[in-house]
């Protein structure tokens, strides 16, 4: 009996193939077992945390060599930014990128706007929360800027 390989009984799409497309995967179904008939309603949200993006780079440098990482990944050393930080700074620059190239420049209201909508510290003065996300990431923002 001739064995075939791995790669031969794979299904042949790109990441973004895989990701698109709406049959149940694995972690869709992990998902729903830690989290049960509760979380029906985000399960099909995409989630970002720092294991799967780990475990994207992983697959990338696996899967498509060292080529592929580089045009996916930036490898930086800049300061710890907090989760609920990053989340923010995110929506900010999809909505903002083009138009702000620096964290500082984008309205106080919109950044406030923007916190509230997240829930990001509503215990805190708007003052506070604004403070603290522009000095804990003016630094990745820039990145993301200078990524594009």
């Amino acid at each position: 009996m001739k064995t075939k390989s791995f790669k031969d009984i794979s299904w042949q799409v790109t990441e973004d193939e895989y990701r698109d497309d709406s049959a149940y995967s694995y972690s869709t179904l992990a998902t729903f077992v830690r989290e049960g008939f509760g979380g029906l309603k985000s399960l099909f949200d995409k989630k970002e945390t720092k294991s799967l993006t780990f475990g994207s780079a992983v697959d990338a440098i696996i899967t498509g060599g060292e080529d592929e990482f580089r045009n996916k990944f930036l490898v930086g050393n800049f300061p710890e930014v907090p989760d609920s930080v990053l989340k923010i700074l995110k929506v900010i620059y999809e909505a903002f990128g083009g138009e702000y190239s620096n964290l500082k420049d984008v309205p106080y209201g919109t950044i406030l706007r923007i916190a509230d909508e997240m829930g990001y510290q509503k215990n805190w003065k708007p003052e506070t929360r604004v403070k603290v996300i522009l000095e804990k990431g003016e630094d990745y923002y820039k990145l993301l800027s200078l990524a594009e």
